[in-house]
């Protein structure tokens, strides 16, 4: 059985912000590590995503714009 690992990481530093490992790699999975990294550390000033389906979705985008428009 496959395993992915979907982490986010903050580009200046390379810390990284949330991690998880699944076993599909699917938006539901990407949208709890954003939701992860954002509770602990605030919202983003901007997010770099991977073109794949599990990362440019209706979704996501849904998600983005809400974190763009609190604060």
């Amino acid at each position: 059985m496959k395993a992915w690992m979907i982490a986010a990481m903050d580009d200046a530093s390379r810390l990284i912000t949330g991690i998880d490992i699944f076993f599909n790699d699917n938006r539901i999975n990407v949208m709890s590590v954003l939701k992860s990294a954002v509770s602990k550390f605030g919202r983003p000033s901007r997010l770099v995503l991977d073109n794949g389906p599990s990362y440019k979705n209706k979704q996501i985008k849904l998600m983005v714009s809400l974190i763009a428009t609190t604060l």
